[in-house]
């Protein structure tokens, strides 16, 4: 005699045909295990960055040798660049974000009218950066470059002869203005003709000497500004840019012409 199922069999069996129907469903799209270790090349499973370490894709790192970075030193082009934009940098620091608040301050300028100052020379970066991309190909770099160093240090000899605010303020147009018109393009000249591959390397030697500039004007500044005072202290900055970024532009265009025409 047969034991007594439960009345619900029915609906026990409807479901387990179900379920056997949504595995065989299943088995179909699932890929044979034999199947996958034949693809990918026996029972080992497959080293994606292996493979793409050392396929076609792979990319080769090339760090710059001492006698590349002697090679792109000795070229005049790229240094003398870089020391013209060492000699911007080292104006800024000593004038700009060093004593040029301080001698405001001395003349009664307060927190406001010092912030105006930073911010008003900064406006005059960004507007000279402009001027530079605007006439970049009417004027080679050599005139943009000399007219630029000629307004960096009369602006710092402005402060240094400054009575008042209204004098200071007008250094930091000028000079703001020096700085965006000669950054770019000694940029852009550091790189000129320059290989594509050494143009990186050109440019991180080019952020690590005009940062000497950056270190040294606060430094030397801040010695001379000790035994002399301030203003003297301006008055030598500006004689000393005006002399070494003339010379210096004339060094980097001994055989370029100053000025470049297009139709």
């Amino acid at each position: 005699m047969e034991p007594r199922r439960p009345e619900n069999h029915r609906q026990y069996e409807a479901q387990d045909a179900t379920e056997h129907e949504q595995d065989s469903s299943i088995a179909k799209f699932r890929p044979h295990p034999e199947a996958v270790r034949e693809e990918q090349g026996g029972n080992q499973p497959r080293n994606r960055i292996a493979e793409y370490q050392s396929g076609d894709n792979a990319r080769q790192a090339n760090f710059p040798s001492l006698g590349g970075l002697g090679r792109l030193l000795a070229r005049r082009d790229v240094s003398v660049s870089f020391l013209l934009t060492a000699i911007g940098q080292y104006t800024l620091m000593a004038s700009v974000w060093g004593f040029i608040p301080i001698l405001a301050k001395r003349m009664g300028a307060g927190n406001v009218q010092i912030s105006l100052l930073v911010t008003v020379h900064i406006v005059f970066i960004i507007l000279g950066s402009l001027i530079a991309s605007r006439h970049a190909r009417l004027v080679k770099g050599r005139g943009m470059l000399t007219i630029s160093f000629v307004l960096m240090a009369a602006g710092i000899g402005l402060a240094a002869i400054a009575p008042s605010l209204v004098w200071i303020f007008a250094a930091q147009v000028i000079h703001g203005l020096s700085i965006g018109l000669s950054y770019p393009v000694l940029m852009g000249l550091a790189i000129e003709n320059v290989p594509p591959e050494e143009r990186s390397t050109a440019m991180g030697l080019h952020q690590s000497i005009y940062a000497i500039g950056l270190f040294a004007g606060p430094w030397v500044s801040g010695i001379l500004a000790d035994f002399l005072g301030i203003q003297p202290m301006f008055a030598i900055t500006a004689l000393a840019c005006l002399i070494l970024g003339v010379l210096g532009v004339r060094w980097l265009f001994l055989d370029r012409p100053l000025v470049k025409r297009t139709a």
